[in-house]
């Protein structure tokens, strides 16, 4: 994934449902993706390695499935209508993980 640009981004409304909404850390131009724009989640960690909710296995960090952070991504596509959302940890380390 080589980012060409990460923006903040504000609070998104359903187009269809305006009672919908939700507020994605970022949004990242991507031209080399599927989509070009898509949503980032960032959680406010020093270093992915300690978080109880990246697993590891058999050598890959992947973010629990069972985790409350999966519900926020798939919240902030379906009000956003984007495909994809990267879930990123950058303070100390660099975790990126492309949830569809």
């Amino acid at each position: 994934m080589h980012y060409k640009a990460l923006h903040p981004c504000v609070f998104l409304i359903h187009p269809d449902a305006p009672w919908m909404g939700s507020s994605p850390d970022g949004i990242v131009y991507d031209p080399e993706g599927q989509s070009v724009f898509t949503l980032s989640k960032c959680p406010n960690v020093a270093s992915y390695v300690d978080c109880p909710y990246i697993k590891i296995n058999e050598g890959t960090h992947t973010l629990r499935k069972s985790h409350s952070y999966i519900w926020q991504i798939q919240g902030h596509m379906l009000i956003s209508g984007l495909d994809w959302c990267d879930f990123v940890c950058t303070q100390e380390d660099l975790f990126i993980q492309r949830i569809p």
